[in-house]
């Protein structure tokens, strides 16, 4: 998933795309097809509020999954 500005965040793969679950994550715990686009939707505004909240307090909210790997 891409968005518009702000692009500036933790959790953005290097081409922009928003890293919003961990790939080995338990489905309970990411999107899947099955799921239908309203819960994408809900995915993708949760994780551009957790950004924004980043960018005013410093502080990501919510479980963190490692990066680089």
């Amino acid at each position: 998933m891409y968005t518009d500005e702000p692009s500036e965040s933790p959790h953005r793969y290097s081409d922009g795309a928003l890293c919003m679950w961990y790939p080995y994550d338990a489905p309970e715990q990411r999107w899947v097809h099955a799921d239908g686009p309203e819960a994408l939707l809900g995915h993708v505004v949760a994780h551009l509020l957790r950004e924004q909240w980043w960018r005013s307090t410093g502080k990501w909210p919510g479980q963190e999954a490692p990066h680089g790997t």
